[in-house]
């Protein structure tokens, strides 16, 4: 579970760091204009770090991410982090290396093609190192929850003898802040320093209730919760630090554009004097130091922006809200778990990693024929593989039937690549005649065939017909269906009934945990336990 979420978080960081480099730039280009308008570009960055569902669009500038089940190791399923870019051919590679990436735990579990030799449990601890990341994340992002918790009871004593101001119910005076700031969520306070002069209280107040009104409180509250789950990712605390200096810019040139530019040498001054206090700690709820050097050069320097810069800067701000918030696309025709499909296709060219392929036969695909697929095969065991492709050669493709519509297109996970006899028919990547053993089905119908305990004949998830062509094959389908712990495989072969027997048990032990019975389309006709 902890791994699972790690990975949804590290997918969203990886499409909001994208989102954050292309504020980053967006933002040079709003130098001219109010920076409220860039302040508004960091909502897109907190929305994308924060929701780990965003629309989809072709004309999306951010690359998407997204977890998909694989074959994983051992025969399990496996969740793996897929990106789209929009680009076919970065997406090939990337995901390429992402589903090779041992912290994947994307490996096909396949008898070796020279027959059954031991196999490591199913729920072994092989892959338990891959809980490290997401344990360490875990823990940096408590700690951070623990530190504002800390931060904000020390800030509460802070405030012990604060009286309300005159006149106000939600305006603080206390005698041991040297900065005016905003406690709250809910029911947000502003508090004052004690020592603030009556003749600046007014514009400081001003600034302060812009923040509430903007619901700051809230919206800084979220930035750090986005930064406790992203705490790994250096542009996520940068992030956080502009956004928060353009929050406290944008609510000092609301206090200009309301009270005018005569009061900028006056305010200039007060956020000076403010500003060799002590600064409050970071965290959620409490908020108002900014950068005082930025923040005083702003203000001197201010000057009421045209109108045709301020429309601008809006209908820009919108149109890259647009394409910074939606994702790219994911294209892909979902079907049942589980399920397999497979096509015929002629190898155009062999490009190491990966196959490009022309289909000649959809089959149960739903591709057409005389589309371009690319076929993944540095991931592909001995036994689910040919030992020569050359362009030109017929092969049989399966794969879990998810298609990314580019050209050509992208398949998701490829099972096994095989080739075409004269008849059209997928050849074993193996000599069918290695010893496999051999079993009667005749037999077996007759001792099992009429049920009873440990005996199951129907509720199989090997429904969807894909001719068995080996005993590599006949294994990987059957791991569908085991349900016990085992270390070894042995597979055996009915040539006549054109059957599999697939048994799965603990060496060194009396019988076998749990066969399944095979036919030569793929589908399970029989589970019998404790054999």
């Amino acid at each position: 579970m902890l791994n699972e979420l790690f990975q949804t978080v590290l997918g969203m960081s990886l499409a909001g760091a994208a989102v954050i480099l292309l504020v980053l730039i967006a933002r040079l280009l709003l130098r001219g204009a109010p920076r409220a308008f860039s302040y508004a570009l960091w909502a897109v960055v907190l929305a994308r770090l924060l929701c780990p569902f965003t629309p989809e669009s072709p004309l999306s500038l951010v690359p998407s991410a997204r977890i998909v089940e694989a074959p994983g190791i051992d025969g399990a399923t496996a969740e793996i982090l897929e990106i789209s870019t929009g680009i076919p051919a970065v997406d090939d590679g990337l995901n390429d290396f992402l589903a090779a990436h041992p912290f994947q735990g994307y490996a096909p579990a396949e008898l070796p093609p020279d027959g059954p030799l031991p196999v490591v449990p199913q729920t072994g601890d092989a892959s338990d190192w891959r809980a490290v990341p997401a344990v360490l994340w875990a823990v940096g992002g408590m700690a951070l929850l623990a530190y504002s918790a800390v931060s904000l009871v020390r800030l509460r004593r802070r405030l012990v003898g604060a009286v309300p101001l005159e006149g106000e119910t939600d305006v603080w005076l206390a005698d041991h802040i040297d900065t005016p700031f905003v406690l709250g969520l809910f029911r947000p306070k502003i508090y004052l320093p004690s020592a603030l002069p009556e003749g600046e209280r007014e514009y400081v107040l001003l600034h302060e209730r812009t923040h509430v009104r903007r619901l700051d409180h809230v919206t800084r509250a979220l930035a750090w919760l986005a930064l406790c789950l992203h705490w790994f990712d250096p542009l996520v605390w940068l992030a956080f630090h502009l956004a928060g200096r353009d929050m406290e810019i944008s609510c000092d040139e609301a206090v200009l554009r309301q009270m005018g530019q005569d009061v900028r040498v006056d305010y200039a001054a007060s956020l000076l004097r403010l500003s060799t206090g002590k600064k409050l700690p970071v965290g959620p709820l409490a908020f108002g130091n900014g950068n005082p050097q930025s923040r005083i050069k702003n203000v001197l320097n201010y000057k009421k922006p045209a109108f045709w810069v301020t429309v601008a800067a809006l209908v820009a701000v919108i149109a890259a809200g647009v394409l910074l918030f939606t994702g790219r696309s994911f294209p892909r025709a979902e079907i049942q778990p589980n399920g397999e499909r497979f096509f015929n296709a002629v190898v155009l060219e062999d490009r190491g990693s990966s196959l490009l392929t022309e289909v000649s036969d959809g089959l149960t695909s739903g591709l057409s024929s005389g589309a371009r697929v690319t076929v993944t095969t540095n991931v592909l065991s001995p036994g689910n593989y040919p030992a020569e492709v050359e362009a030109g050669d017929a092969v049989r493709v399966v794969f879990n039937g998810l298609v990314m519509e580019s050209d050509p297109a992208q398949l998701g996970m490829v099972f096994a690549v095989y080739l075409l006899d004269g008849n059209g028919e997928a050849a074993p990547n193996h000599d069918l005649s290695d010893p496999v053993g051999t079993f009667s089905w005749a037999e077996i119908t007759a001792e099992y065939g009429a049920g009873g305990p440990g005996i199951k004949t129907g509720g199989f998830r090997n429904t969807a017909p894909s001719p068995v062509s080996g005993p590599d094959e006949a294994a990987r389908r059957a791991k569908a269906e085991c349900t016990v712990e085992y270390n070894t495989v042995s597979v055996l072969r009915d040539a006549g009934a054109d059957m599999w027997a697939v048994n799965f048990y603990t060496a060194g032990t009396l019988g076998g945990d749990e066969t399944v019975y095979l036919g030569g389309d793929g589908v399970t006709r029989l589970i019998v336990y404790g054999e």
